[in-house]
């Protein structure tokens, strides 16, 4: 956008008109997202590759990248593929219990390729469709948790840096 118009409204408060050029794709959340990595206790895939009288919970090789209380996102070295169904079991952070959920593969994203690896990690991208309502509240209050602390730790050491200086 650009600035097209400048009006000083009431003494003291500009108001700016602006010409919008491009309009981004930006996603609305309903929950607050916080990055954390850690491993499962249980991550698995519904697979029915073989008929619905054979299908089962398969264990999915991934980690949890985020969380927040309407999904999870995982770092998978297995092949996934959107409208999966992925079951987790997982520990909240800061002393928030325990998570179960089952959920939908809504994104897959390829996340470069990996010199150790034949095929790269994939971003997956999954939205809670059953979790129990005490689960949801725990996750949403220890994502609540991880945030302010990760604020917490800003602004100490930004009053450590300004310490030092002066």
């Amino acid at each position: 956008s650009e600035v097209v118009a400048r009006q000083r409204v009431p003494p003291g408060i500009w108001m700016l008109v602006v010409r919008v050029h491009e309009v981004g794709r930006q996603q609305s959340r309903g929950y607050f997202r916080v990055f954390v990595s850690s491993k499962a206790l249980e991550c698995t895939l519904w697979d029915a590759s073989l008929g619905r009288q054979q299908a089962y919970w398969r264990p999915l090789n991934a980690a949890i990248q985020d969380i927040s209380g309407g999904g999870i996102g995982l770092i998978s070295q297995d092949p996934i593929e959107e409208g999966a169904r992925v079951r987790v079991h997982f520990v909240l952070p800061y002393g928030g219990g325990l998570c179960r959920a089952t959920g939908e593969v809504k994104v897959v994203r390829s996340l470069g390729k990996d010199s150790q690896r034949v095929e790269p990690p994939l971003g997956v991208g999954i939205e809670f469709q059953e979790i129990p309502r005490s689960s949801r509240e725990r996750l949403i209050k220890a994502a609540h948790r991880f945030q302010a602390e990760e604020q917490r730790i800003k602004v100490d050491r930004q009053a450590n840096t300004v310490g030092a200086l002066g």
